[in-house]
């Protein structure tokens, strides 16, 4: 499991030193769904992308190594990825931001077909040595791009890409994408399972996160972005509009892993608290045990699994 947050300044007038200050106020309130470490991009017009690593300072305050020590560096953008080392990881669990001239990428949960994906990436031979999933989504996402755009002096199309990636990839995942020109762009998949919790708050920001509680404290409007869609927000307007990927009609279902073992207790869910989701995930599954029980009343009393694998497991846990 992991955890994704991202601030967008949407108010030119604002000093653009805030991004980071805001990112490193959210970047604490999910310290739950990943102890691997935390990885951070952020965008600057002229000077591009630039990555670093969220560190724990001696005072308990949050320093963003590569990043904050550049004075004349001033995002108008930056996203997090709060990392664990299960998740995803295919190697020694490094948390060192995913390395590409065209985007950073964060993102919260797992591909289940990824041997497949790479399979087809290393077969058109547009694949280096992966070692996480959000890098074979990254490389797979630029391979997209450069076969239908790039090549032909084209903006890449990204309702169109990630309607294609929906269709393609098979497991639980939100995830936050940072282009080259400073655009921003969020992606929840189908499956509705990776939570991706959006605010346009009063101070100017446009925030995206893994849980709500990454918001305590400020003023705005949030919402949920829907499964299946994404949310694009343009750097130099700060204009969002959301694209819905597919006419299914998709709806956000309520993973009992994530809610039982990760969710933060200052994180609701449609309105709920976090301890009433937790009695409501309880009566749900006790439901479900209490029918097996009646019906095969000679068998040994059944075992329910507490730590479900990412992917097919946790689908079969949604409630």
């Amino acid at each position: 499991m992991s955890g994704v947050a991202g601030a967008f300044l949407c108010a030119s007038s604002e000093p653009w030193s805030r991004v980071v200050d805001q990112l490193k106020k959210m970047i604490p309130t999910l310290a739950l769904r990943g102890q691997a470490g935390v990885a951070v991009s952020a965008f600057m017009q002229e000077r591009g992308i630039r990555h670093g690593r969220a560190f724990q300072s001696d005072d308990n305050s949050l320093r963003i190594d590569g990043i904050e020590q550049e004075p004349r560096f001033r995002p108008h953008v930056a996203i997090a990825q709060i990392r664990s080392g299960s998740c995803g990881t295919r190697g020694d669990g490094d948390v060192q931001s995913t390395p590409s001239r065209h985007f950073a990428i964060s993102l919260d949960g797992a591909l289940v077909n990824a041997h497949e994906l790479r399979s087809e990436l290393l077969a058109q031979g547009r694949l280096i040595d992966t070692n996480t999933d959000a890098e074979l989504l990254l490389r797979w996402i630029e391979r997209s791009c450069e076969r239908k755009y790039w090549r032909r002096g084209l903006p890449a199309d990204y309702e169109a890409i990630f309607r294609e990636l929906d269709d393609r990839i098979d497991g639980a995942i939100s995830a936050l994408l940072l282009d080259m020109n400073g655009d921003l762009v969020a992606y929840r998949n189908r499956s509705g399972l990776r939570p991706l919790e959006t605010m346009r708050a009063s101070n100017g920001f446009l925030l995206f996160a893994s849980e709500n509680c990454a918001f305590a404290g400020l003023k705005g409007e949030t919402q949920q972005l829907l499964p299946g869609s994404i949310r694009r927000v343009d750097a130099k307007s700060g204009r969002s509009v959301d694209h819905i990927l597919n006419s299914r009609g998709c709806k956000a279902k309520l993973c009992a892993y994530e809610t039982l073992y990760l969710g933060s207790p200052n994180t609701s869910v449609e309105g709920h608290s976090h301890r009433q989701t937790r009695h409501n995930i309880g009566l749900a599954l006790g439901r479900i045990v209490a029918e097996r029980v009646q019906a095969d009343p000679l068998l040994m009393p059944p075992i329910v699994s507490s730590m479900p694998k990412t992917g097919g497991a946790v689908r079969r846990w949604s409630v």
